[in-house]
């Protein structure tokens, strides 16, 4: 297997990915909603460090369904899709045509 190098901004943010989703429940609450997302819209990531940029972006994602989704009058309900490990930015040349190489993929 290839060793990939990281810097030491990446290193440090793996890390404490890391020790949030060993350490705190709802970390690894979400870590779990994540990983059975993966498992039922077929996801895959060419490395940990893709799959860790992945979950914080679909953390994102799943706190504001889970905000909004616990508001008693809100007259809607979120859901999660396929889309909810996209940055804003890749949501954008989704709909643009113009699809990120991990959409590709």
């Amino acid at each position: 297997m290839e060793a990939t190098k990281l810097r030491a901004s990446d290193l440090q943010e793996l890390l404490v990915s890391r020790f949030q989703e060993r350490f705190y429940p709802q970390y690894q609450a979400t870590y779990e909603n994540f990983e059975d997302w993966c498992k039922e819209y077929n996801r895959t990531y060419s490395s940990e460090k893709e799959k860790h940029y992945r979950f914080k972006v679909f953390k994102k994602r799943y706190a504001t369904v889970t905000r909004h989704n616990q508001i008693g009058n809100s007259g809607s309900e979120l859901s999660l899709n396929d889309f909810a490990d996209l940055s804003w930015v890749e949501l954008a040349q989704l709909r643009e045509g113009r699809p990120s190489p991990m959409i590709l993929g």
